[in-house]
């Protein structure tokens, strides 16, 4: 009975591949907030084409007393996956929302489905960690421990939309 529910699971991670980001526009940031109308920290837009390999590698960016943990973000056709391989483990502030953001051009209703891969992330993420909309995600790390150990995989499914 396990076995069928583990291949279950993977069938349904394997249908949320389909379609794909390669070549598409996206724009990463970060945000800390109590109150979305009164960020603490906004970090510059990284704007950047989906396609072989890490599309972010975030550095320190802030101000007096928040900062951006170095990030490396790498997109792929059906996936996310965050890593911080160059920083020492430490916890993330805590706020209502202190985390990324990732935005995709165009016009069509890009992102159909998007889930956090269990199995694959070692961040303890709540379950309402992830906020999804057709051309934007959000996930917020509020208070948890980062390090070069710690990784936060997404399966995308995405629609068949026009590169724009």
């Amino acid at each position: 009975m396990r076995a069928l529910a583990v291949a279950l699971a993977l069938l349904s991670e394997a249908a949320l591949a389909e379609g794909g980001l390669e070549g598409r526009t996206v724009v990463f940031r970060v945000e800390s907030y109590d109150d979305p109308a009164a960020p603490y920290l906004v970090s510059e837009d990284y704007v950047g084409a989906v396609g072989p390999g890490p599309e972010f590698s975030m550095e320190e960016e802030g101000g007096l007393w928040v900062d951006v943990v170095p990030v490396r973000i790498d997109l792929s056709d059906g996936e996310i996956e965050l890593t911080w391989p160059s920083v020492e483990a430490g916890p993330f502030a805590t706020f209502a929302f202190n985390g990324y953001v990732m935005e995709f051009a165009g016009d069509c209703a890009l992102i159909e489905r998007a889930k956090v891969v269990d199995w694959e992330t070692t961040l303890p993420l709540a379950d309402d960690a992830l906020e999804v909309t057709p051309l934007r995600l959000a996930l917020d790390v509020s208070g948890l421990e980062y390090g070069p150990d710690q990784r936060i995989v997404i399966a995308l499914q995405v629609a068949d939309c026009p590169v724009s």
